[in-house]
């Protein structure tokens, strides 16, 4: 099962998704959230669900009021501003120049499958000849999951976003410019195994979504952990690109959470559900950094 790939695009990135584009939540049991002190600040850390149906809200009472108490949003990317001038940047970005296209860069067989997958949606793969093998993989699994009615409208950073604007002081752990620049800089080989995988997938993605929910409106990190982490062990060969995409961020992420943690200012941080969990997860390393981490 290739599940690795549809958590990634839900809980790791934010700024490919929102510009391209069922259980109660009481104020009972856990929430995928935790308040992290030292001396002079608070941080509430929040795993974000980057694309989601409208039925996720309402949020259970204690985000909101942990974000109601903070004096700051930090989110990844501020995906809000300037979004038409950020989207074109990234159309840019993810073409090839003049002369080159996808098919001298990714085998006939994954193409014919990225053709048919794109039909089903009434789109045709000459629309994308002239992009990369990643925007294409996220082209093709956006647009499945919009079907399936998840859009990053209803993602929580997005809600969050909304709520702060011309509120709060909103920072951001990333830029958009920066994420796209990751993404550019995996190598063909690494692209076309990102987009074979993503299609691999495809037919799996709306149960993969919910039971992803289903763990995020639980609270339940162990269960988040092991969609990101069982799957590399059917796929070793992306194991540097998920170092890229995960590890990296998540040690330059900590460094800038510590700077915020060094003030006396409360922060409320929206981040990828992807980035919060397992060994090199930001709770592990504020915890390891001497920070005292509890639940929501």
């Amino acid at each position: 099962m290739k599940k690795i790939l549809v958590a990634w695009v839900v809980l790791c990135f934010v700024a490919a998704p929102e510009l391209l584009a069922q259980a109660t939540n009481s104020a009972n049991g856990r929430v995928f959230g935790w308040k992290v002190k030292s001396s002079t600040s608070t941080a509430y850390l929040v795993g974000s669900i980057h694309l989601a149906k409208p039925d996720l809200y309402p949020l259970n009472p204690r985000l909101e009021n942990a974000f109601n108490s903070s004096g700051a949003l930090v989110v990844e990317v501020d995906v809000g501003r300037e979004s038409g001038e950020l989207a074109q940047m990234m159309m840019v970005k993810a073409s090839y120049p003049a002369g080159d296209a996808i098919d001298r860069h990714v085998a006939p067989e994954i193409l014919q499958q990225a053709e048919a997958q794109l039909a089903k949606s009434g789109f045709a793969l000459a629309m994308f000849a002239q992009y990369k093998p990643w925007f294409l993989a996220q082209a093709v699994l956006l647009t499945e999951l919009q079907r399936l009615g998840y859009s990053p409208t209803n993602g929580i950073d997005v809600y969050f976003l909304s709520k702060a604007r011309d509120k709060k002081k909103i920072l951001e752990l990333e830029t958009a410019d920066a994420q796209i620049d990751l993404l550019n800089s995996f190598s063909d080989h690494e692209q076309e195994l990102f987009l074979l995988y993503t299609l691999k997938d495809l037919d799996n993605n709306e149960k993969t979504v919910n039971e992803i929910l289903e763990s995020w409106k639980q609270g339940d990190a162990d269960r988040v952990e092991k969609f990101l982490t069982q799957s590399l062990k059917d796929m070793p060969e992306l194991e540097a690109v998920y170092k890229k995409l995960i590890d990296d961020r998540n040690e330059a992420m900590t460094r800038t959470i510590d700077g915020y943690l060094k003030t006396s200012d409360t922060y409320f941080i929206v981040v990828g559900s992807a980035h919060i969990v397992g060994e090199n997860g930001l709770l592990n390393r504020l915890k390891k950094a001497g920070y005292s981490v509890e639940p929501l």
